[in-house]
């Protein structure tokens, strides 16, 4: 979606107003992207599998849920969302299935949710503090 100027016609006195807004464009497929892994990472438990995660990559599936003590079944659930959103990777090893992060995933949902606060941010048509983050 591009943004360019807006022009309004006060219908009581007949006065057009042209009000010029700063061209930007927005990816909607990013930004969706970064609202679905913002909500992925929403949930404490998930939070707990990443920092988990990050600690002790690549971990056994069966070590997430035993270090974290909570039903297999959870786990699974938890990290198969976390998989859907490609926030996690798993690899197969045999009988074992090894999970990481995504690092090139969070990076890339970081940038896409810094350019989107940048270019409204720096939208000049906007009042100053008129954003609540």
């Amino acid at each position: 979606m591009t943004c360019t100027g807006n022009t309004t016609m006060d219908t009581y006195s007949g006065v057009a107003t042209v009000t010029e807004q700063a061209t930007y464009s927005i990816n909607f497929q990013d930004v969706k992207n970064a609202a679905e892994t913002i909500k992925a990472v929403n949930d404490p438990v998930r939070r707990d599998i990443l920092a988990l995660v990050e600690k002790a990559a690549p971990i056994k599936f069966g070590d997430i849920f035993r270090k974290l003590r909570i039903p297999e079944s959870l786990a699974y659930q938890k990290v198969r969302l976390l998989r859907d959103t490609n926030i996690i990777l798993s690899e197969r090893q045999g009988l074992e299935v090894y999970c990481r992060i995504n690092l090139s995933r969070i990076e890339k949902i970081s940038a896409a949710a810094i350019q989107l606060m940048n270019e409204i941010n720096n939208d000049p048509t906007e009042e100053p503090g008129s954003h609540q983050l």
